[in-house]
């Protein structure tokens, strides 16, 4: 029977576009006030749009002329993880724990800069529905998925078997991987608009159940669970 269920965050509990727009807004600010710097944010969105990832400051900067100063990107990337976001759950998240948070455990583990991550969950105000959160963060950049310690560290607070949890995420390239090991039943929730909707892996890296939302949840455990 399963008796604790354990969640990603970030685009499986709510949609990590919020933040990333909420960011830039927070830089946008930051580079008015401080550089007379104007249209930060409408040209980050029109490069995340179209898929850019990991260096959208940087194109920004050379889009707008500005000399890409290491200082100065530095300071934006720490507005940018530091800011205090408004965020929403999924709705099928907020029905999800609705749903079980007085019939089972339910925790969260994820992977983040850590005060980054913890404004995410003060921003949702889910602290009281999960527990433990486990960042990973705070184990070292080494700890974040795929590696076993925040699984450990979930049953070493919640002292269930391996069979008895339950893990739903969304990036099959990183959060099923440790569970699988450790007996879990692992569930990938592939949004229309998730930043993996399209991702293939091996099955050693795939959940052993796929659904479309959060709602289906019940089906899958009573399906694949041990119960």
């Amino acid at each position: 029977m399963i008796k604790a269920m354990v969640c990603d965050l970030d685009d499986t509990l709510f949609p990590e576009h919020e933040f990333v727009f909420s960011g830039f807004e927070a830089v946008d600010d930051w580079l008015v006030r401080n550089k007379g710097l104007e249209g930060f944010a409408m040209l980050a969105k029109r490069l995340f749009a179209e898929g850019c990832r990991g260096n959208v400051f940087d194109q920004v900067l050379e889009l707008v002329g500005e000399p890409k100063e290491r200082s100065l990107i530095e300071k934006m990337l720490d507005v940018y993880r530091n800011h205090q976001p408004k965020l929403r759950l999924h709705p099928d998240a907020q029905r999800l724990i609705d749903r079980y948070r007085n019939e089972m455990n339910m925790a969260i583990i994820t992977d983040g800069y850590l005060q980054t991550q913890r404004n995410k969950v003060a921003a949702l105000g889910i602290n009281e529905y999960f527990s433990p959160i486990i960042y990973s963060d705070a184990y070292g950049r080494e700890n974040w998925k795929p590696s076993e310690v925040p699984y450990h560290n979930v049953m070493a607070e919640t002292g269930f078997a391996g069979y008895e949890y339950v893990y739903i995420g969304d990036n099959p390239l990183k959060d099923f991987i440790a569970p699988k090991k450790l007996g879990w039943l692992t569930i990938r929730v592939i949004r229309a608009d998730g930043q993996y909707a399209q991702q293939q892996v091996t099955t050693d890296r795939e959940a052993a159940v796929l659904i479309n939302s959060l709602d289906q949840i019940t089906d899958a455990i009573l399906h694949n669970g041990i119960n």
